[in-house]
C-alpha cells in the first residue's frame, strides 16, 4: 500500500516538473489554431448557400408535377370508365394512389420529421396501430351487416349463387379482419 503511494507521489512530482517536456501544441494550445483557421471552407459554404437556394424551387415543382399527374390520372380513369379500357383504369389507379401517397409524405413528412423526438415517433406509431385497429374492427362489423343483406338477397331474391359467394367472401374479410385487429397489437405489444 505505501509503495503505490510512494509511486502516486513520484508520477505527480514527475507531471508537476515536465512542463519543460511537453510539446507545444499541449502548452499552448491557442498556438496551433492557426492549423484550424487555415482551412478552406469558402467550397462547403458556398455549396450550402447554393443548396438553400434551390430546394425551394425544386420542392415546388416536384410538389407541382405530383399535382399535375394526380389530375391526369382522374381524367384517364373517366377515359377508362367511358371506354371501357382496362389498361387505362390499371395506370390511372396506379398513378392516383402513388402521387397521392407520395404528396401526403412531401407534405406531412418534413413537419412530422423536424416536430418529434423518438417519444414522439412512439406514440405516432402507438396511435396509428390503435387508429387502425378500431378502423378495421368497424370494417369487420360493416363487412358483417352487408353480408347479413346478401344473404338475405340471396334467399329472398333469386337463389344467386354469386350472392352466396359474396356474402361468404365478406364474412371471412370480417373474420380476418377481427383477428387481425384483436391479436396483432396483442402480439406485438404496441397498444
Amino acid at each position: 500500500m505505501s509503495s503505490i503511494l510512494v509511486d502516486i507521489k513520484y508520477m505527480s512530482w514527475v507531471l508537476a516538473n515536465a512542463n519543460n517536456n511537453l510539446p507545444n501544441f499541449i502548452k499552448d494550445p491557442k498556438e496551433n489554431n492557426h492549423v484550424i483557421e487555415k482551412k478552406d471552407t469558402s467550397d462547403l459554404l458556398g455549396f450550402s448557400q447554393s443548396f438553400d437556394s434551390w430546394i425551394g424551387p425544386v420542392y415546388n415543382f416536384g410538389i407541382n408535377m405530383l399535382t399535375i399527374l394526380f389530375i391526369a390520372a382522374i381524367i384517364s380513369m373517366a377515359f377508362a370508365i367511358i371506354t371501357k379500357t382496362g389498361q387505362w383504369m390499371k395506370w390511372a389507379t396506379g398513378t392516383m394512389v402513388f402521387s397521392f401517397i407520395a404528396l401526403l409524405i412531401l407534405r406531412i413528412g418534413p413537419i412530422i420529421f423536424l416536430t418529434t423526438n423518438a417519444v414522439g415517433i412512439t406514440l405516432i406509431v402507438s396511435d396509428t396501430v390503435g387508429f387502425l385497429k378500431a378502423v378495421s374492427f368497424w370494417a369487420a362489423i360493416g363487412m358483417i351487416l352487408v353480408g347479413l343483406y346478401i344473404r338475405l338477397l340471396h334467399k329472398v331474391v333469386s337463389d344467386h349463387p354469386e350472392y352466396f359467394r359474396w356474402s361468404k367472401g365478406l364474412f371471412v374479410g370480417a373474420l380476418i379482419l377481427g383477428v387481425l385487429s384483436g391479436v396483432i397489437p396483442l402480439l406485438f405489444k404496441v397498444v
